[in-house]
């Protein structure tokens, strides 16, 4: 991971033991939705409740895309994908040429997201997504969101969900959180461990969110 921080939680997390790696985050996500820890249960629940969660793998799709599949999931709650990149990946195998590249990051987050109006977890993890699309504010449920590891100009559509109130931005690379990051009143957990915010703009951000769990450092 990219950074470490040791807190004792309140309120709704139970996993004190914040760090920006992808696994630490993952477990994170299992402590405050309650999901299923291990990848073969994680994929039993999608068989058992296949309308309502999908997880996957840019190593399991073999591809750097969302399925278009998945944004046909209207009754879809729990979405899960983790990309995968060249740190984690083994070395190419010139004898198959078919494997494809062994590093994934999700490409991008495309309109069609809007479509999944019942979602209440969304977890997006390693990608380079450059903007967020303006539809991300018809997920007006969305309660649990993680981009970790993902590159990003702009979050500014963020501020639009309102029920958010745990947010991962760890290892995002921003310098700069939108200017109007209060309207996410009901916000009671941020991770920003991993970022470019300076002093000014953490002060910023407690001003804006006074009843929110901020960890920075």
């Amino acid at each position: 991971g990219k950074g470490v921080s040791s807190a004792m939680c309140k309120n709704h997390c139970t996993l004190c033991y914040m760090t920006t790696g992808k696994l630490t985050s993952y477990l994170i996500f299992v402590s405050i939705v309650g999901f299923l820890t291990t990848k073969e249960n994680q994929l039993q629940a999608q068989k058992t409740f296949p309308d309502t969660v999908y997880y996957a793998s840019t190593d399991m799709l073999k591809s750097n895309h969302i399925p278009d599949s998945v944004f046909e999931m209207k009754n879809l709650k729990r979405l899960w994908i983790s990309g995968k990149d060249c740190d984690n990946g083994g070395p190419h195998n010139d004898n198959k040429p078919d494997d494809g590249i062994k590093c994934w990051m999700i490409n991008n987050i495309p309109p069609e997201i809007g479509n999944l109006t019942e979602l209440d977890t969304l977890g997006l993890t390693l990608g380079a997504f450059g903007t967020l699309p303006a539809e991300i504010s018809r997920l007006k449920k969305l309660r649990y969101l993680d981009l970790t590891d993902s590159y990003m100009s702009n979050i500014d559509n963020l501020t639009s969900l309102k029920n958010l109130n745990h947010l991962l931005l760890y290892g995002c690379g921003l310098s700069k959180l939108p200017d109007n990051i209060g309207a996410l009143t009901s916000l009671k957990f941020i991770g920003l461990v991993g970022n470019n915010l300076d002093r000014s703009e953490i002060k910023r951000i407690k001003r804006a969110l006074p009843n929110c769990q901020i960890y920075y450092h």
